[in-house]
């Protein structure tokens, strides 16, 4: 996990990287094809789709804001889906949720038809769904939270417990986390890499959720559960809340003005490392 804050590692990542000219900010590459450097010697990057500079600077950055070992980029949502696949051998086992999106449903259907992977349709919702997956002793676990459509949480921590169990790998998509996530919720989980859009958490009642910032009227009307918002926050944050507890990372100072306390009371925390 990087020590630097988040906002330099946004801001400085592929800072000075042109090694040819010296430029300060990356430049686009536009390029298909790059020369050998020798007859029969490749240089890093050879050809458009297998390789880019920019790509690179971009994995790498959501790599260490993420805290993980290596960053992938795709073209698209479901090209990473299908990629997540090719870690599967027609002999493993895909365990997936019974609500997940119907784009990701048509491709595991349409693999394990073609005999290049076994899939099983686990209801997560049930209390049962841990015990199902520890029987069955898949190769990987897909799930969403939310769900897409429906917005049903899952609890990732429990999965993963599972997981390491029977030797498991847990694949998460959580594509969904634009306006209004979590309106109304009344529990579950939510461990969100990436920043809501506006009206986040707004009447939540149970749900206890981490993301990293949200817009305006973030936690409006809450009377319940825990929102841990690791980033910057939109104006009238907690308009009319009445309940359950808002942990806020400001370490710029900048929440203050963006609070609205006529229902709320703040403390400050500070802990030393």
């Amino acid at each position: 996990m990087s020590e630097k804050n988040k906002a330099t590692i946004a801001v400085r990542t592929g800072i000075e990287a042109d090694k040819q000219h010296g430029a300060v900010v990356p430049p686009l590459y536009l390029s298909t094809t790059y020369s050998f450097a020798d007859f029969d010697t490749k240089r890093q990057y050879d050809y458009g789709r297998s390789g880019n500079p920019n790509r690179d600077i971009l994995a790498e950055a959501l790599t260490e804001l993420e805290g993980g070992a290596k960053g992938i980029i795709t073209a698209t949502g479901m090209a990473a889906v299908h990629l997540t696949t090719q870690l599967l051998n027609s002999d493993d086992t895909l365990v997936i949720p019974h609500d997940c999106y119907g784009g990701s449903y048509r491709l595991f259907t349409s693999l394990e038809k073609r005999g290049l992977l076994k899939l099983e349709v686990v209801d997560f919702t049930k209390s049962e769904s841990l015990s199902q997956i520890l029987a069955i002793k898949p190769k990987l676990i897909w799930i969403e939270t939310p769900s897409n459509p429906i917005l049903r949480l899952t609890d990732i921590k429990a999965v993963t417990d599972i997981a390491k169990q029977c030797g498991a790998l847990v694949a998460a998509d959580n594509t969904i986390i634009g306006n209004t996530v979590l309106y109304g919720a009344t529990a579950g989980y939510l461990f969100a890499a990436g920043r809501a859009g506006e009206r986040f958490a707004v009447r939540n009642s149970g749900a206890h959720v981490v993301i990293e910032g949200c817009g305006t009227n973030g936690c409006e009307y809450m009377t319940g559960g825990v929102a841990v918002i690791l980033g910057s926050i939109g104006a009238n944050f907690g308009a009319g809340m009445t309940g359950g507890m808002a942990y806020l990372y400001d370490p710029e100072g900048a929440a203050e003005k963006l609070i609205n306390m006529e229902s709320l009371v703040r403390y400050g925390l500070c802990f030393t490392h």
